[in-house]
């Protein structure tokens, strides 16, 4: 007997190790420690123009990352794959991380000098779900700003895995269907910047898009009003988060349009 509780004692330990990031309490943590370190650990990161200064935002349209191991609390023990409900924790993350950094000038000065901040609330989320991602397989998460209007802001985060690139040419992402009635079981294998030569590729396992919208209190802010107190004032940038709008809102259930707005932006 004691035999038999040491090794299901272990195999407990293991299991909880390997999903240390969905224990009980954990993702508390790992949401505040964005906040955190985005508001308050992180010196103030002023737009600027000249990209070799490594580290510090040129457009708002900056691409964040973060990395992830599938682990056995995050499965579906039915189909042993990524549960889909556990997406939507790493999006809260994604999102979060995403939003505060892109604009974190205005963030991070509004904490320095004291002053009332807008929040970012979730309207709407929408998930293509592509590929399925195994247990403790590695996967990427990319989150960019795409565009705005007078009041939403949108948000595209693709989840990747390295995989061998199965297509003989690269025209899976320069698919020019625009049908917004794409059934996911009849959609090419998709790679985010796929390059000539490329053996392996990042394979999309999820498109998801996020409609956002900035808040003080009960009132709702003009998304450009934020950006250019982030310090993107380039007329261009908002010219071309109008247009990006119009296509992000047009292709919702387009993943093949979704990402290539994505890369395109």
């Amino acid at each position: 007997m004691t035999i038999l509780l040491k090794i299901i004692g272990t195999i407990l330990t293991i299991f909880g190790i390997s999903s240390y990031k969905y224990l009980p309490g954990s993702y508390t943590i790992r949401f505040l420690w964005v906040v955190l370190h985005a508001l308050y650990l992180k010196p103030i990161n002023k737009p600027i123009k000249n990209n070799k200064n490594i580290g510090e935002n040129i457009s708002p349209f900056s691409t964040f990352k973060r990395y992830n191991k599938c682990c056995l609390l995050e499965c579906d023990f039915f189909g042993f794959h990524k549960n889909n409900v556990t997406y939507f924790t790493e999006l809260d993350l994604c999102r979060t991380e995403c939003g505060l950094f892109a604009l974190h000038y205005y963030f991070k000065n509004s904490i320095l000098k004291n002053e009332k901040f807008a929040y970012v609330a979730l309207a709407n989320v929408s998930n293509n779900f592509l590929k399925e991602i195994k247990p403790f397989q590695n996967y990427e998460m990319n989150s960019k700003i795409i565009g705005w209007g007078d009041k939403w802001v949108w948000m595209i985060t693709i989840f990747t895995i390295d995989e061998k690139i199965k297509i003989i040419n690269n025209d899976t992402n320069n698919n020019n269907n625009t049908d917004n009635k794409i059934i996911p079981e009849n959609i090419p294998p998709m790679y985010l910047n796929l390059k000539d030569g490329d053996k392996i590729g990042k394979r999309v396992s999820c498109i998801s898009l996020a409609k956002l919208v900035f808040k003080q209190g009960r009132k709702t802010l003009d998304p450009w009003n934020i950006v250019q107190l982030s310090g993107f004032e380039d007329n261009e940038i908002n010219l071309k988060a109008r247009k990006n709008e119009i296509g992000v809102s047009e292709n919702s259930n387009n993943p093949l349009e979704l990402l290539k707005i994505f890369e395109q932006t």
